[in-house]
């Protein structure tokens, strides 16, 4: 359960990290799941429809639906804490539904792409929802960790650049924005909770070292409806490492 105090900091500054969100045995079994899901995604022979690559391949960008390709990230993603969470920020008739955005996203030294500014409610129709990220290796300002601009959040959604979703930097306005972003560090096990609608505004810098093994991030999505609780199991439609950064993202919609 969320503290009044966590609940607070959400809405105020429009982000949430929670320390230790998995414990380290929890953490390194889907690390473990990972490896292989990469391992098979890097080779041409095993790629699948939902394995999206760098533009160096065969390094991997994003692998989706991984909710339905092994039952410990889906049980991961539907853990009851994050569903308890969830009713807490957006009403006890919010249920986590992985039909859409469950995904795990590799930040690859050297060759990962950039996170342009953006925010992710830009995309969707929905003017209540949230997202849960839970990191499976160390987030920080070297291997490019999200980045918020807090309390931004309160100012809605901004007019994206022209043909695309990301935030014009050209505008003064949005570009003294991000300035003002606050890297989000995070440990091995960390969650991190986001608005989707409305949503801080959002970026990463590409990840420049060079340890000995890439990083990855799992990320799954939630749903919420209000007055509608959905059996989230039904709402999966298909499945989702590389030694790197892993988190869970979870995505709530309110209706």
């Amino acid at each position: 359960m969320l503290t009044r105090t966590e609940i607070d900091f959400f809405r105020d500054q429009g982000y949430l990290r929670i320390p230790n969100w998995l414990d380290a045995a929890e953490v390194e079994r889907l690390k473990a799941l990972a490896d292989a899901e990469l391992a098979r995604a890097r080779d041409e022979r095993t790629r699948g429809a939902w394995d999206l690559m760098e533009a160096a391949a065969p390094a991997v960008f994003r692998l989706s639906r991984i909710a339905s390709r092994h039952e410990a990230f889906r049980a991961a993603a539907l853990d009851a804490r994050g569903c308890a969470a969830a009713r807490q920020l957006l009403g006890e008739d919010a249920v986590w539904c992985v039909n859409r955005h469950n995904m795990m996203v590799v930040k690859a030294p050297r060759v990962a792409r950039p996170i342009n500014w953006h925010q992710d409610g830009v995309n969707w129709d929905h003017p209540n929802m949230l997202s849960l990220m839970v990191f499976l290796e160390s987030a920080d300002a070297e291997n490019g960790c999200l980045q918020v601009v807090p309390g931004a959040h309160k100012l809605g959604l901004l007019p994206p650049r022209a043909g695309t979703g990301d935030m014009d930097l050209d505008d003064p306005a949005q570009a003294a924005l991000a300035r003002q972003a606050v890297p989000v560090c995070a440990a091995p096990g960390d969650a991190l909770f986001l608005p989707l609608r409305p949503a801080a505004p959002l970026g990463a810098e590409p990840f420049r070292a060079r340890p000995p093994e890439p990083r990855l991030r799992l990320r799954a999505g939630t749903r919420t409806r209000l007055g509608r609780v959905e059996d989230a199991a039904d709402r999966v439609r298909a499945p989702a490492g590389d030694g790197g950064r892993l988190t869970i993202r979870l995505m709530a919609r309110h209706a």
